[in-house]
């Protein structure tokens, strides 16, 4: 799969998710760092090293497994 860029924010207590050039979606908490995307069926893992920084996240979507790498 071609390399995209996705936003992941904060708003009053809710995560969302952006991939560049699409609508905003909600996280919703499925495990202790891992989320679902209700609207396209998309599960979300948050892995982290050094303590709570956040390092990559894993990505699968239709069976196929994305890692997204934490650019800032």
């Amino acid at each position: 799969a071609a390399p995209f860029t996705m936003f992941v924010t904060l708003e009053n207590d809710k995560l969302y998710a952006q991939p560049e050039g699409s609508d905003k979606l909600e996280l919703l908490p499925k495990g202790a760092d891992q989320f679902f995307i209700k609207e396209i069926g998309a599960e979300i893992e948050f892995i982290a090293a050094d303590g709570n920084r956040i390092k990559e996240m894993h990505i699968v979507l239709e069976g196929e497994k994305m890692v997204g790498v934490k650019k800032r």
